[in-house]
């Protein structure tokens, strides 16, 4: 992140990545996180580039500890008490009926 959109400044890029784990760290707020990117101006130069970024957002997001969680991180949350409970897939996917039509008519 330095190199890309600080001009190798380490101290801006530490300041500015602090700034977005204090984000994540009081309940992750994206339209917060690109507040601070159009604070510093940050111009990002394609999709690719927006979707690298925001992964490692996601990512940070994903393993700071938060208060509300009790100093649990979110992904850890998800594998201690979530992941246990998920069921499989079934193996054939369920189809959708269409809607019976003939019985909503009006009475007249």
């Amino acid at each position: 992140m330095k190199n890309e959109f600080f001009e190798g400044d380490v101290k801006d890029a530490e300041d500015f990545c602090a700034e977005i784990q204090l984000i994540c760290q009081d309940g992750f707020d994206l339209k917060a996180v690109m507040h601070n990117f159009e604070r510093m101006e940050i111009v990002f130069e394609s999709p690719e580039q927006v979707d690298e970024v925001m992964q490692l957002v996601r990512d940070l997001a994903n393993n700071t500890r938060m208060r509300e969680n009790n100093g649990y991180t979110p992904k850890e949350i998800f594998e201690k008490f979530e992941k246990p409970n998920l069921k499989p897939l079934p193996d054939e996917p369920y189809l959708y009926d269409e809607p019976d039509t003939a019985n909503t008519k009006k009475k007249q």
